[in-house]
């Protein structure tokens, strides 16, 4: 087996021997030592903690995006309170002058 200079030599061992996940076995079952299980190793912990940081960074803006629909929906509601208190005034009124005529 080769020995691993850089992460370039990871990454083509990785598209020889069935990628990421192959790479994880392989560190699993002990196939690499010395440089090349370090190189493996740092290689696969800078993956993984660049997957979490999307992952969290998808997380933030699915939050914020639900923040600003919720801010909407709260004012939607008292726009529709205040239409709805206006209605509920203006049918008093009608009922008022209609028994005023009666």
């Amino acid at each position: 087996m080769k020995d691993f200079n850089s992460d370039a030599h990871v990454e083509e061992w990785m598209a020889e021997n069935g990628g990421i996940e192959g790479l994880r076995r392989a560190l699993a079952r002990g196939a690499f030592g010395g440089q090349n299980k370090s190189l493996a190793s740092a290689w696969l912990l800078l993956h993984d903690r660049r997957q979490a940081e999307e992952a969290a960074s998808s997380d933030r803006l699915l939050l914020e995006r639900s923040v600003n629909a919720a801010e909407h929906s709260a004012q939607s509601a008292r726009q529709s309170s205040r239409w709805a208190m206006w209605a509920a005034i203006i049918a008093l009124v009608a009922v008022v002058v209609s028994v005023l005529h009666s």
